[in-house]
């Protein structure tokens, strides 16, 4: 997969959140589902850019990975990318084929 990138935090900011839709393989069936990934992290010295990162997700659509696998991917490559303050990567999936969930990894929260 390939990165994001990141842009310097020359204005302080303080919390971020990002939203972006993503499919996944479900670990039972196999069968590919939506969901969204939320990103929420307290940056140090650099942002996350939006639309890279979009587009970064969008590239699990091609890929055969798990809502639980691609949580891991995605919170290690913004920890070594952004290197942020803290961090938390939730998965929400919405999908028609069971009940609604969700996974979330954190650090520094």
């Amino acid at each position: 997969m390939s990165s994001f990138e990141t842009l310097p935090n020359i204005h302080g900011i303080s919390e971020v959140a990002l939203r972006a839709p993503f499919s996944a393989i479900c670990n039972v069936t196999e069968e590919r589902f939506a969901g969204e990934v939320i990103v929420t992290y307290r940056p140090g010295a650099a942002l996350i850019e939006f639309v890279s990162f979009g587009e970064y997700i969008k590239g699990y659509d091609e890929v055969e990975t798990t809502a639980e696998a691609m949580a891991r991917e995605v919170f290690d490559a913004v920890k070594e990318t952004a290197q942020p303050v803290a961090l938390r990567i939730e998965i929400d999936v919405q999908s028609a084929s069971h009940i609604p969930a969700w996974c979330k990894i954190e650090e520094g929260y």
